[in-house]
Order: structure tokens, then C-alpha cells, then sequence
């Protein structure tokens, strides 16, 4: 079960840094800055709440 949460961490981390520059690349194509941090941040959200449930619902958490 460590291990579990231990990957998830690790998988998170890497994805955070990931997320983190996309707004950047995306005025680097002269787009939208504004659109692409707030829809960013709003998966970001999405994201730990689905990943929580799914531990809750697997008995991890």
C-alpha cells in the first residue's frame, strides 16, 4: 500500500512540472495566457479530487 502512494506521489510531482510551463509554451504560440492558466489550474483541481476518490474507493486511503 506504501509503494502505492509512494508512485503516486512521484507521478504527481512529475506532472506538476509538466502543468506548470504549459501556460508558458502557450503564449510562446501567441495564445491565449489567461485561458491556459485558468483551465490549468482548474485540471489541477479535477485531478486530486478524482485521484482521492479513487483511493477512497479502492481502500487505499
Amino acid at each position: 500500500m506504501r509503494i502505492i502512494v509512494a508512485m503516486g506521489i512521484i507521478v504527481n510531482v512529475i506532472m506538476i512540472a509538466v502543468s506548470a510551463v504549459a501556460p508558458a509554451y502557450v503564449g510562446m504560440c501567441h495564445g491565449d495566457e489567461e485561458m491556459a492558466g485558468c483551465v490549468n489550474s482548474l485540471s489541477i483541481l479535477c485531478s486530486l479530487v478524482t485521484i482521492t476518490g479513487l483511493l477512497a474507493f479502492m481502500g487505499l486511503y
